[in-house]
C-alpha cells in the first residue's frame, strides 16, 4: 500500500511537471508577481500532498478540513493567475 501511495504522489508530480514544461516559455513572459503566485501555489500544493502521503497528515476532523482548504486555495490562486494572464479583453 505504501508503494502505491508513493507511485500516486510521483504520478501527480510528473503530471504537474509535464504541464509546466509545455507552458514554461509562456509563463516566463509573465510579470514577476503572477509567476510567484503560480509557482508558490504549486509548491505549497506539492508540499501539502507530500506531507499527506509521507506522514498520514490529515488524521481527522479539523486536519482534513485544513488539508482540503489548503489544496483549494492553491488551485484557486493558480487558476486565477492563469486566467488573468491568458484572458485578453474584458471578463
Amino acid at each position: 500500500f505504501f508503494i502505491v501511495r508513493i507511485a500516486f504522489f510521483l504520478a501527480i508530480a510528473f503530471f504537474i511537471y509535464l504541464v509546466w514544461r509545455e507552458r514554461r516559455e509562456e509563463i516566463a513572459a509573465w510579470p514577476q508577481r503572477p509567476r510567484a503566485v503560480l509557482y508558490g501555489g504549486a509548491l505549497l500544493a506539492v508540499v501539502n500532498l507530500g506531507l499527506a502521503f509521507a506522514i498520514d497528515y490529515p488524521d481527522g476532523g479539523l486536519e482534513i478540513f485544513i488539508f482540503i482548504a489548503v489544496l483549494v486555495a492553491c488551485v484557486f490562486s493558480m487558476w486565477r493567475v492563469w486566467r488573468e494572464q491568458t484572458t485578453y479583453g474584458h471578463y
